[in-house]
């Protein structure tokens, strides 16, 4: 920054004391000097040209002139404290608001010279090459080519040095001079953010703030519009061009790279006037207030004629400037902590940490996804070096040994990361800042806030957090949803990004594919599962129609249909993150492949079966991102043509004919050449050490089967599998499940928090559990498991075991059948219960007996009721052996007993040692993997498994 202080004011005049420099670097030939006319003739920049300084300099006689002319007859670049004092002398003799340099900064030892003389560097306009042999096609460039690999070989270092602190900004060199004007007019230009609302709507309190927070120079326009007179008056100025270009004029006076002005635009032709003359500004807040609560909040008697008057003036203007990316609406009828929450959102970086990253391989592949790398060590060591203003403090307080307090390293972090070249771009942030809670704490509420943590795990099972009731950071990170866990693996590029794809950066919904040949089912377990989800379920042949019906128009009507219209069409359906569809097979050749000419009757008709395959793989990977599931339907040649039979309608006595067979043996051929296109997927799904009961993409799903054994199938790959944790001392255990998650990279949800978080929402569901928390009323059943529902599906987590914590919370879980309808409810909303895990104490010695969940253990199915019926016959003569009456069973519909629920494990509390070497005890996160052993290791049957063992239920066998 440039400071203030006694030694700039020495150098700059009083009149201009901070004045704003640009340094111009680049490659011999670049254009640099013809640049910097341009900023003479547009904006009233003083050049200072080091060449022509020194040339004036050794004309002028005098020692500084001879020790110059002495350094040139020696073939040697003159020291950088004689050019260092060229420079300090013309800022004294041509005082302005801003200089352009060129010539300066040939090294590193320059640079920081500069910086400990004079002032902090703040701009550094770098014209690059993009085209290098489009560049040397310039005549004049023969002779500079020595000069040109110099650069490349020496000069690097200072860009090298000044890049990650944001200083450096690149300019495509290439292309005319008007056109490569306005690139370096856009890099050097200022950050501006307007904020505009009706009076009294908060403009100056939300505006300090934010510039607090922000490295902002705030201005207010209804100070800079008025000026003196020449008659020392002070007068107003009216006119919306003047005003335009007094606002443009401020900001170009002063050395600040980011401002934020309220009050301007005041309406549309200010606002486009400034897009004309400045380009469009990098943000427009505005705080919409309602009347009535402006009512309420101002006392001014002629509050409600100045909201008239903003609104008359002012509504155009939103009207055009809401519609522009750069707008942003700010409800201000809340709090100022949850206006300035919106703002943020706004107007802050994406900014993500890095811990234990000791390889540096997520900091590798953060900065290939676009990510500036920030280690705030690092950064500290180059303020030092510069030994600028907090440089020097920081070297005053480590001689004293104190330590640097949270405010200056919040100082580093804002100008890194609120420089005026960073606004869109994201950052990752290495070192050992912030460590702990209170530092990440304090860090968001005066910098930014994170939005996720990386932690890279060496080896698998390696132990992240401690098994102890300690809330540190990585918990805290976790317990937000904002934890991300990277394993050790080969080829790590492709893999964190294929996993960090699939499980954060999606941005839009989900499809489930399902194929299978004719009558295999697959449009009526569709249908039963839209049904049961609420997923919707998309029609190829409806859109045809719909899409002629949106691009026609009255003068061109659309005809021609293509496949990539019916995909955007679809894909607008999964324009929500949380949205899931179900598509219903494929769409028809005649809607996937373009027509062809007829062929003569003497040709054979050329068979496009491949082509349509390749064209519908192909497009549905590019158009709609990879499936989330695939369900491939079968079904064994007997009961197809079974079903085909029925359908038909065909009597006893007929018979399917050739032509019937042959169409049903091309489907059956088709599909399975086609799933065998998405076979690969299965082999990049879960490919970090996710703890996943769902192990692939792709299923297979046999029809022979009953139709509700094959949907509870699709339910139990589709739903989660949910572990209970309950507590019958209420002691607090969120903390150790946390950790234990934390470690084996579950899913934790704990009921009480996502209810408090649910209850601040300003839906109707929120505000019911709001009153019901208020009143100390119990939450129904129902509605707990709606937001655990809806929370699964934001956080995209159906293919993991998720650990739902203190559902029952204060309820007896031993008492039933209370505890066994919660669990029913769960079932039926969220997914299958794999376990049941009771924190309880030891009393002295005496273990504490819990019963078991009832389980329903069923026989194998007979082969028909018919058998199960028959009398066998008895001979004449042959003694009758009465059988032994068997107990008759439940019935298997029996809606009080879940058959898939497991026993509840008995657990002891951790830290009682003299019982932790019994068999029978179990500390929780031993529990927690008995249980995953079982899902992992796949004890849990598949539904073909089930038919190959003769056992219809899913269960735990202890």
């Amino acid at each position: 920054m440039n400071s203030g202080s006694g030694r700039n004011a020495q150098i700059f005049s009083a009149q201009f004391p901070m004045p704003k420099i640009v340094f111009l670097y680049g490659f011999p030939g670049c254009g640099k000097k013809l640049q910097a006319s341009r900023l003479i003739t547009e904006y009233g920049y003083v050049h200072l040209d080091l060449k022509s300084l020194m040339t004036q300099e050794i004309r002028r006689g005098g020692t500084d002139g001879q020790a110059l002319q002495k350094s040139f007859d020696a073939g040697l670049t003159p020291p950088s404290h004689l050019r260092i004092s060229l420079l300090k002398k013309s800022f004294s003799l041509a005082p302005a608001a801003s200089y352009v340099i060129t010539g300066f900064l040939k090294n590193l030892s320059e640079a920081l010279e500069f910086e400990k003389q004079v002032c902090s560097i703040k701009i550094i306009a770098n014209f690059i090459v993009t085209d290098w042999v489009e560049f040397y096609k310039k005549p004049s460039l023969i002779s500079k080519q020595e000069r040109i690999d110099s650069y490349k070989n020496s000069q690097q270092e200072v860009l090298e040095f000044y890049k990650p602190l944001n200083v450096v900004r690149d300019v495509d060199s290439l292309g005319v001079t008007e056109r490569v004007f306005r690139r370096l007019k856009r890099a050097i230009q200022p950050e501006v953010f307007f904020l505009i609302g009706a009076p009294g709507c908060g403009k100056t309190t939300l505006g300090k703030k934010m510039a607090e927070k922000y490295n902002l120079e705030f201005l207010d326009a209804e100070k800079i519009l008025w000026e003196k007179t020449v008659s020392n008056t002070m007068k107003k100025i009216t006119n919306d061009d003047a005003i335009t270009k007094k606002i443009i004029l401020t900001m170009e006076q002063q050395s600040k790279m980011r401002f934020l002005i309220q009050g301007f635009p005041m309406n549309i032709y200010q606002a486009k006037q400034f897009e004309i003359a400045f380009g469009p500004p990098t943000m427009i807040l505005y705080l919409a207030l309602y009347k009535e609560e402006l009512i309420l909040r101002c006392k001014r008697p002629k509050i409600t004629q100045e909201y008239a008057a903003f609104v008359k003036t002012a509504g155009t203007m939103l009207d055009y400037v809401e519609k522009k990316n750069y707008f942003s609406r700010i409800n201000v009828n809340t709090t100022i902590e949850e206006s300035l929450d919106q703002i943020a959102l706004a107007v802050e970086p994406e900014v993500v940490m890095i811990m234990n990253d000791k390889q540096g391989k997520i900091k590798e592949f953060l900065i290939g996804r676009g990510y500036q790398y920030l280690n705030l060590n690092e950064a500290m060591e180059s303020i030092i070096s510069r030994k600028t203003e907090k440089g020097k403090e920081i070297i005053n307080l480590t001689e004293d040994g104190k330590i640097v307090s949270g405010k200056m390293l919040i100082k580093i972090m804002q100008e890194f990361l609120y420089s005026g070249a960073t606004f869109g771009k994201k950052f990752a942030i290495g070192g050992e800042y912030p460590g702990k809670i209170k530092e990440l704490e304090f860090f968001e509420k005066n910098c930014v806030k994170i939005k996720r943590l990386y932690y890279f795990v060496e080896n698998e099972g390696d132990t992240i957090c401690q098994y102890v009731e300690e809330y540190d950071l990585l918990t805290h990170m976790f317990d937000r949803g904002q934890f991300v866990r990277l394993d050790n693996c080969e080829n790590y590029y492709e893999t964190w990004a294929e996993e960090l794809s699939n499980r954060i950066d999606r941005s839009y919904g989900r499809y489930i594919l399902f194929l299978g040949c004719t009558l295999s089912g697959k449009s009526t377990l569709a249908k039963k599962l839209s049904e049961k989800t609420g997923f919707k379920v998309l029609n190829y042949d409806d859109y045809p129609d719909l899409i002629k019906t949106k691009k026609s128009t009255e003068d061109e009507p659309y005809e021609k249909v293509t496949f990539d219209d019916i995909l955007d069409e679809i894909f607008l359906n999964m324009k929500n993150l949380e949205s899931t569809i179900i598509l219903d097979g494929i769409p028809s050749e005649n809607l996937v492949l373009p027509e062809i000419e007829a062929q003569a009757d003497d040709e054979e008709t050329k068979d496009r079966t491949q082509e349509y395959m390749n064209m519908v793989y192909t497009k549905f990977i590019e158009k709609l991102g990879k499936p989330y599931l695939i369900f491939h339907l079968s079904s064994d040649m007997k009961n197809l043509k079974q079903r085909l039979f029925k359908k038909l309608e065909l009597g006893p006595e007929d018979e399917l004919n050739e032509d019937q067979l042959e169409t049903l043996n091309k489907s059956i051929k088709f599909e399975s050449q086609f799933i065998g296109k998405f076979h690969h997927l299965n082999h990049k799904h879960n490919i970090t050490n996710v703890k996943s009961s769902k192990k692939k993409i792709i299923y297979e799903v046999n029809t022979s089967l009953s139709e509700k054994r094959s949907f509870d199938y699709l339910l139990s790959v589709l739903t989660p599998k949910l572990v209970i944790i309950e507590e019958t001392l209420q002691k607090d255990i969120l903390i150790l499940t946390s950790n234990i998650c934390i470690n084996h990279d579950l899913m934790h949800i704990n009921i009480p928090k996502i209810l408090k978080l649910e209850s601040k929402q300003s839906t109707e569901r929120g505000e019911l559990i709001s009153r019901l928390i208020q009143q100390k009323v119990a939450i129904p059943t129902t509605l707990i498991t709606s937001v655990i529902k809806d929370h699964l599906q934001k956080l995209m987590i159906y293919d993991q075991i998720v650990l739902l914590s203190q559902f029952i919370d204060g309820k007896d879980p031993y008492q039933y059948p209370r505890a066994m309808d919660e669990f029913i409810s769960i079932e039926e909303s969220l997914g299958e219960i794999v376990g049941v895990i009771v924190v309880t104490p030891r009393i002295k010695r005496r273990q504490i007996e819990v019963d078991q969940i009832p389980v329903v253990h069923y026989p194998p199915p007979k082969k028909g009721d018919e058998e199960e019926n028959k009398i066998e016959e008895v001979e004449e003569g042959e003694e009758v052996v009465e059988k032994v009456k068997e107990e008759p069973l439940p019935p298997r519909s029996e809606p009080r007993k879940p058959v898939n629920l497991p026993k509840m494990f008995q657990l002891y509390k951790r830290n009682i040692p003299k019982f932790a070497n019994k068999d029978d005890d179990y500390p929780l996160e031993k529990a927690v993997r008995k249980v995953f052993k079982y899902v992992a290791l796949e004890k849990y049957l598949s539904l073909d498994d089930q038919e190959k063992l003769r056992c219809p239920n899913i269960q735990i066998i202890n």
